[in-house]
């Protein structure tokens, strides 16, 4: 994955020491909600990122040709009970995370355009909260966008799945009214005696 900065990215990590965050965006079914380990909430990209009260890590997905070793985790510790409430409350399988590293301007609060992706991937595995005395973490396994290049998904006999590949074909519509149908298949035999 390519990662290039922009024109004022480099001019603002050359001349001064600027404070760095890292921005989280997860897409969830319900939604796509967005974390920042600021200490306050930020605006970029037109959209609020919300302070996460503590910190995450992500770490790194190896970029190699072997699909099953490309996967790593997310971890969000010290963070609000609310945020684990919404993590827990999602559906996430297969659903896009990305991770940015961004400077902020120290007068302004503001987002120095553009930051850095760093990561990108999907979320594959079940979210594990584990509560402390005082604080929760949060943890979910993330694999490689390209993982998608090895798996091959097919189509359910359930018109929802059918139309995601054949948006006007309507021939599973009546498959709910036939579970409990007895199907016949191939050739009968009439045995004579």
């Amino acid at each position: 994955m390519a990662r290039t900065l922009s024109a004022a990215m480099q001019s603002d990590v050359v001349a001064s020491p600027a404070e760095t965050v890292r921005l989280l965006e997860l897409q969830f079914g319900g939604g796509t909600v967005r974390y920042c380990t600021g200490s306050s909430d930020l605006t970029w990209n037109g959209v609020t990122w919300s302070a996460i009260g503590g910190a995450f890590t992500f770490a790194p997905t190896p970029e190699s040709a072997d699909f099953s070793a490309s996967s790593g985790e997310i971890t969000l510790s010290a963070v609000s009970g609310t945020i684990a409430q919404t993590i827990a409350g999602e559906t996430f399988i297969g659903r896009l995370v990305q991770l940015y590293v961004a400077h902020i301007d120290p007068s302004t609060r503001a987002v120095i355009v553009d930051p850095l992706l760093t990561q990108r991937g999907y979320m594959s595995g079940g979210w594990e909260i584990r509560e402390g005395l005082d604080t929760i973490t949060a943890t979910v396994r993330c694999v490689s966008r390209l993982v998608v290049l090895s798996e091959h998904r097919g189509i359910q006999l359930n018109l929802v799945s059918h139309q995601q590949s054949y948006p006007n074909d309507v021939f599973f519509t009546q498959i709910a009214q036939q579970l409990t149908q007895p199907v016949t298949w191939g050739k009968t035999r009439i045995r004579l005696v």
